[in-house]
């Protein structure tokens, strides 16, 4: 399986990959009538979206999908429902494989739960498959919302390579586990007690 790639995030101007979610998923396409479908191997979800946050309010800035061919299969009219009153756009994203580009949709969420961001992914940890967990980017921060306000930001960079140190020291790869927790457990048990 070919590793996927993650939603983004623009914050304090930055782009950051979404690593991690301690809440439910925030964007489902179809609850607005956008029905995704894969068009490569490296996005079988058929979307890649992107969020910020808007005076302290967490929003869907963009979204890159793909749903020609679906719409085709079922007769639906060719016309793509807007997204929080856009259109999408002929401009091309950073991905070419989507049908329909949204831009600038600015759709807040009503979301509580944290979201751990994570800059510079470092290249040695690659595995070809899935998404990347937080402890393989050198940056990471965790967001915290509630009912869709940032109530909080804690970087947990310094967290991530004390994992990546003692996991490599035991000789570990993306399979084995850390102190019999996997890595997923290990990380969300040391944010709960930040």
């Amino acid at each position: 399986m070919t590793a996927q790639f993650s939603d983004l995030f623009f914050y304090n101007n930055k782009e950051y990959s979404i690593a991690d979610l301690g809440g439910d998923e925030l964007f489902h396409p179809m609850q607005y009538g956008l029905f995704p479908e894969s068009s490569c191997t490296a996005c079988w979800k058929g979307f890649v979206a992107t969020y910020e946050v808007q005076d302290d309010i967490l929003c869907l800035k963009n979204l890159d999908i793909n749903v020609e061919k679906i719409r085709k299969l079922f007769f639906w009219s060719s016309s793509i429902p807007k997204l929080n009153g856009k259109k999408p756009s002929d401009n091309e994203s950073l991905y070419n494989m989507f049908s329909h580009h949204f831009q600038d949709v600015n759709l807040p969420f009503s979301y509580t739960g944290w979201i751990l961001i994570g800059g510079e992914f470092i290249h040695e940890l690659y595995v070809h498959m899935g998404y990347h967990p937080a402890w393989k980017y050198k940056n990471v921060i965790k967001l915290d919302f509630e009912k869709g306000k940032l109530i909080s930001s804690l970087d947990v960079s310094k967290a991530m390579q004390d994992y990546r140190k003692k996991y490599t020291d035991q000789g570990g790869e993306a399979s084995t586990s850390f102190e019999g927790k996997e890595p997923d457990s290990w990380i969300e048990e040391y944010l709960k007690n930040q």
